[in-house]
């Protein structure tokens, strides 16, 4: 899918009511990028309050998710 064909596909979904959130994964032989894929795949389940964490906690794990 080219990127244009992409957000047209996000629009189609919007106005369909569903939740404005994609996730996908390339398939290549780094094992770095797989490792990332497998741990963010395997964090996947948001908590079911997910709408009211804190912009501080947000920031606080969005730095403990991209910590090397």
């Amino acid at each position: 899918m080219i990127e244009k064909g992409f957000w047209e596909f996000i629009k189609k979904v919007w106005v369909e009511g569903r939740v404005s959130q994609v996730s996908g994964r390339i398939d290549i032989q780094d094992p770095d990028a797989q490792n990332a894929g497998g741990y963010i795949s395997g964090h996947a389940l948001l908590p079911r309050d997910y709408d009211k964490i804190s912009k501080e906690n947000l920031a606080k794990m969005a730095t403990l998710l991209f910590k090397k």
